[in-house]
């Protein structure tokens, strides 16, 4: 989401995730974005630690504009879906 235009960007992955269709996703979000800065929020998936992603960072390299910011392990008051989850439980245990 553009902080300035409140614009949300989604780039979806088909299929199953892995290093390659990541690292496709994340260099169209940059082609696509006009910002210098993008933040991008991940979990802690394996392919998304892999040294093939997080060279792509480095200066001069097609990612120096995404700075990854990722969600600490074992950290559920941080993940939406866990809240989402939670409710739901709560509201069909009660019926």
């Amino acid at each position: 989401m553009s902080l300035t235009s409140k614009q949300v960007h989604i780039c979806p992955i088909e299929g199953n995730q892995n290093t390659e269709k990541f690292s496709l996703a994340l260099v169209r979000l940059v082609r696509d974005t006009t910002n210098d800065k993008i933040a991008v929020v991940l979990d802690n998936a394996g392919f998304h630690h892999v040294n093939a992603v997080t060279e792509l960072y480095e200066p001069d390299q097609a990612l120096t504009h995404i700075r990854p910011i990722y969600v600490p392990p074992y950290a559920p008051d941080h993940n939406q879906i866990v809240h989402v989850c939670n409710t739901a439980k709560e509201n069909i245990s009660n019926t």
